[in-house]
């Protein structure tokens, strides 16, 4: 009986979940997280707290977030690529305020009702304060090395990180030419989907002709795609982009490619005449009184 209750023993203590550790803190914009098998929901509460902004989920997505567990740590980066990093693939979206960001929300459809994670009361959020870290030209040294170690940095995972913190330069110019020679030098897919990430939000940075050889490139299909959605939300009435989009739909080796360029040619062939999305190379002019 002794050697069954032993064994029960060894049982539980090995089937026991790892003990949880979390430690969040904020300095100056950037986060400093070591996690072990932290609830994903914890961690989020956490970092409302130190950088005094709100969370908020919508409610269909408490099991997910309770679930879901954090292992990592990381030092010093950017709030909103430690954000990135840690909600992955799930839907969110961070505003600011005079103080810096002021919300995050998670949500899955937006269907269902939603809840505040931190304490409705910002006197009792620690990090109330904070500012973002903003390399934005204030600082051309910093802008320079992070610029550096975007395009040459010897580790796929630096090179994203300074690209996505480069991304935030007020300088468009630094910022465009730096995102053409990602463009045409890189190969880590990791690297490039940070590219597009940053780059969806300001896609007036991104030189149409650096996308235009980037998807007709020997690159891989999945971030080549990306460049054609890119392309095709800039085309306008474009002749060059959209003869390169009727190759690719009709040639090129990679299916996500010839499928990305078939649906681009149907939404374009759908949008009104003289239309063009902003940053696309040419519009065509709406016809003056009297002109047809």
């Amino acid at each position: 009986m002794a050697l069954v209750l032993s064994l029960l023993s060894l049982s539980a203590v090995a089937t026991a979940d790892p003990l949880e550790a979390l430690s969040v803190t904020a300095e100056d914009g950037r986060l400093s997280l070591e996690a072990a098998n932290a609830p994903l929901d914890r961690v989020l509460i956490r970092i409302g707290e130190a950088i005094g902004a709100r969370v908020v989920i919508e409610t269909a997505a408490d099991d997910d977030l309770a679930r879901a567990r954090i292992d990592t740590s990381f030092s010093g980066i950017p709030v909103i690529a430690a954000l990135r990093r840690l909600i992955g693939g799930r839907q969110y979206v961070v505003t600011y305020g005079s103080a810096g960001v002021d919300e995050v929300r998670v949500y899955t459809e937006g269907r269902t009702g939603s809840r505040e994670l931190t304490s409705a009361d910002p006197t009792t959020r620690s990090g109330s304060g904070t500012t973002p870290a903003e390399p934005a030209g204030d600082d051309a040294a910093a802008v320079a090395r992070l610029r550096q170690t975007a395009l040459n940095g010897p580790d796929a995972s630096a090179r994203a990180e300074a690209l996505d913190e480069l991304s935030n330069s007020q300088d468009a110019k630094l910022v465009g030419e730096t995102f053409a020679q990602v463009l045409a030098r890189e190969r880590d897919s990791r690297v490039l989907q940070t590219l597009f990430e940053v780059a969806a939000q300001q896609q007036d940075r991104v030189p149409l002709e650096a996308l235009r050889t980037f998807a007709a490139s020997d690159r891989d299909g999945t971030p080549r795609a990306q460049a054609v959605e890119m392309l095709a939300d800039r085309a306008g009435n474009n002749p060059a982009t959209r003869t390169l989009l009727r190759s690719l739909a009709a040639n090129d080796v990679s299916l996500q490619v010839r499928e990305a360029a078939k649906t681009a040619l149907g939404n374009l062939e759908e949008s009104p005449p003289g239309s063009a999305s902003p940053g696309s190379d040419t519009a065509t002019p709406a016809p003056r009184p009297g002109e047809r």
